[in-house]
C-alpha cells in the first residue's frame, strides 16, 4: 500500500484496540500549554466571580443582621407551635356543647378562633417578604400580628358571651 496513515491502529491486551497517534512530542508541549492557559483563563472567571460574592456578603448591615436573627427565630417559633393552636383553634368547636350557645353565637367565636393560627402564616410571609424588599421597620408588626389576632379572638369572645348570653 502506498498510503501513509497519521494514526495505526495497535492491539493492547486480550483483542482490545486503541488508536495511537503519531504526534511529535513539541506539538504535545504546544497543547499542554494552550490547556494551562485555558486553565488559568477559567480559575481567574471563577476566582473574580468568587471574590465578588464574598464582597456582597460581607455588606451586610447590622440592621441587617438584627432583622434576619429576628425573623428567623419567629418563624420558627410560629413553626413550632402553629399544629398545636391550629389543634386548639379546632377544638373551639366544642363551644357548641353548651346548650345556651346558638350558630350565630358560635359561628363568630370558631371564625376568630381559627384566624389566629392563619395569621401566623401570614405573618411568616409578611415577615420575609419585608426583609427582602429591606423594609425591616415594618418587620416588627408582622412578628406580633398572631398576638393581635389572639386579643381580637378574646375580644370577640367576651364581647359575643356578654351581649349574647349576659354572662
Amino acid at each position: 500500500m502506498a498510503v501513509v496513515r497519521e494514526n495505526r491502529i495497535t492491539r493492547v491486551g486480550r483483542g482490545r484496540k486503541r488508536l495511537k497517534s503519531k504526534i511529535n512530542r513539541s506539538e504535545r508541549i504546544d497543547m499542554s500549554k494552550k490547556n494551562y492557559n485555558l486553565i488559568d483563563q477559567i480559575e481567574g472567571i471563577m476566582n473574580s466571580e468568587h471574590d465578588s460574592l464574598r464582597d456582597e456578603v460581607t455588606e451586610i448591615s447590622p440592621e441587617q443582621k438584627k432583622a434576619r436573627r429576628f425573623v428567623t427565630v419567629w418563624t420558627c417559633l410560629y413553626v413550632i407551635f402553629f399544629p398545636l393552636i391550629f389543634w386548639m383553634a379546632l377544638w373551639s368547636i366544642l363551644i357548641f356543647d353548651s346548650p345556651s350557645i346558638t350558630a350565630l353565637i358560635g359561628i363568630p367565636i370558631i371564625c376568630a378562633f381559627l384566624c389566629v393560627p392563619l395569621s401566623m402564616l401570614v405573618s411568616i410571609w409578611k415577615m420575609w417578604s419585608h426583609y427582602f424588599h429591606k423594609q425591616y421597620e415594618k418587620i416588627h408588626w408582622f412578628c406580633a400580628l398572631p398576638f393581635f389576632m389572639l386579643l381580637f379572638a378574646i375580644c370577640i369572645n367576651i364581647a359575643v358571651q356578654k351581649l349574647f348570653l349576659g354572662r
